[in-house]
């Protein structure tokens, strides 16, 4: 103890210099000069500012219950008033209908303490109009009966907003799509994400329906960057009637029927049959086990010849050039260059398995039981379709267990310790709001990116520094 409160006497009485300490990979602005969501966030969903304000609150998540005071549900019903969403617990949520985000909130997942937040039986579901949302490290995992909405529609993630970015977070064993962007999305990003072992036989009414990604009609600007999707029978995505959509960067793993679909399906409603996607950095993974359909693994399915589909970089597992698979549309809407370019997002890396796999997943607190099992059957190359949770690669369910939540004295969603090492009042809940590095980000953004892992030197003073793999890659087990 004294050591430590010699420590903070020697910070206190220094100059704050945070240069080094909050180095951002990107710049904090974006090419239009807006604010980016926070320092890695990239596609059109990086202008989302969710709780930022500077009469924004906090909103404490102190429970695991469905419904009332200290609940998700509660935490997240804003009422338009930027609200940032930080938890003092970990563990598993049954809701009982679809958990509504509503407008200007950021839900900051990486502030679990233990082994994180997740969500069982019906979706996390953003759904207001300007919505303006950044959701970051939650896992969503509905599974099939009990409490729960309907297997008809019964997603992981749900995006019919505006202005959302969804990262690093996690979804898994949902009976329709793990994740959904339907009429209204518009200007979102999906990014470092898992997206696996959608349920196939299960209580959907269809039938076999293990879905990955879908975007459907009147949908707008669209970015899915840096993502797995693995195991899913199809629509690892499906873009169908959704322009323009960056499919960048992502894993796609062991698919069955379709691994990557784009079509226009002109005869549905609303319908559309031009579409501009961009196709680039992927790699696609065949397992031994799943019957994958290699004709299909890039369908492109478009009605007309005035869509623009590029496609650049993609690999197989053993570094092997791909293109698409199946072509069902006029050959001429396979283009040499962008029709319309790609949006806020670095392809430098160009297509990087081990990159991806470093970084994608509810990471912070730490990746549970689910999410090394995917990551390591990916490495592995194994793993395949299942119709229940029992039958994952995980085995099922995983306990999150929670520890003691940091003495927030102020309860302004940063600890007291934090505070004080860098020169703030541990009584004054409103400093939250101002912006000490002079980055554009609050005080409390600038906690919540550094303790996501966003800047160049994530390790700091009274936090344990995270292994970004946790077990997945090296087998690390522990991880710190």
């Amino acid at each position: 103890m004294k050591k430590l409160l010699a420590a903070l006497c020697v910070l206190l009485l220094s100059s704050p210099s945070w240069g080094a300490e909050f180095t951002s990979p990107l710049t904090p602005l974006l090419g239009d000069s807006t604010q980016r969501a926070f320092p890695t966030a990239e596609g059109y969903g990086a202008h989302a500012t969710g709780g930022r304000s500077a009469s924004g609150v906090v909103a404490f998540v102190t429970n695991t219950n469905d419904t009332g005071a200290g609940s998700l549900r509660e935490a997240v019903n804003s009422g338009g008033t930027p609200t940032t969403v930080v938890f003092t617990v970990s563990g598993t949520l049954t809701a009982a209908s679809n958990i509504l985000v509503g407008s200007n909130v950021t839900i900051a997942g990486q502030t679990a303490p233990g082994d994180g937040f997740c969500i069982k039986g019906s979706p996390l579901r953003v759904r207001t109009i300007d919505s303006n949302v950044i959701v970051r490290h939650m896992c969503s995992r509905p599974g099939e009966g009990g409490t729960g909405v309907a297997c008809s529609n019964r997603d992981a993630f749900q995006v019919d907003g505006q202005n959302v970015i969804l990262d690093h977070v996690s979804g898994s064993w949902s009976t329709d799509e793990l994740m959904q962007m339907w009429i209204g999305a518009d200007d979102v990003t999906i990014q470092r994400s898992i997206f696996a072992e959608a349920l196939n036989v299960s209580c959907h009414p269809s039938g076999a329906h293990s879905m990955g990604i879908l975007t459907g009609p009147a949908v707008t600007n669209i970015s899915i960057l840096n993502n797995v999707m693995a195991y899913n029978h199809q629509r690892n995505p499906r873009i169908s009637r959704t322009t323009p959509v960056d499919i960048i960067g992502n894993v796609i793993v062991g698919w069955g029927i379709i691994g990557t679909d784009i079509d226009t399906d002109a005869d549905s409603e609303p319908a559309s049959d031009v579409v501009d996607v961009n196709i680039v950095n992927n790699v696609y993974v065949n397992i031994t086990g799943i019957p994958s359909q290699e004709n299909k693994r890039m369908w492109i399915r478009t009605d007309g010849d005035d869509s623009a589909i590029y496609i650049s970089g993609n690999e197989d597992e053993d570094g092997g050039s791909l293109t698409y698979s199946k072509l069902d549309s006029d050959p001429g809407v396979i283009v040499g260059t962008p029709g319309t370019a790609l949006y806020e997002v670095d392809t430098s890396a160009g297509a990087d398995m081990t990159a991806v796999l470093d970084n994608v997943g509810r990471m912070v607190p730490e990746r549970d039981a689910v999410d090394l099992a995917i990551v390591a059957g990916v490495i592995a190359e194994n793993g395949g379709l299942i119709d229940d949770p029992s039958e994952s690669l995980a085995g099922g369910y995983p306990t999150l267990n929670s520890t003691a939540a940091l003495l927030d004295t102020d309860s302004d969603g940063m600890p007291d310790a934090w505070e004080i090492s860098h020169g703030l009042d541990h009584e004054d809940a409103s400093d939250r709001n101002n912006d000490m590095v002079g980055d554009g980000w609050s005080n409390l953004e600038t906690y919540l990116n550094q303790l996501a892992g966003d800047y160049a030197d994530a390790d700091f003073p009274f936090f344990r520094k995270r292994s970004r793999f946790r077990g997945g890659l090296g087998g690390l087990g522990g991880g710190f």
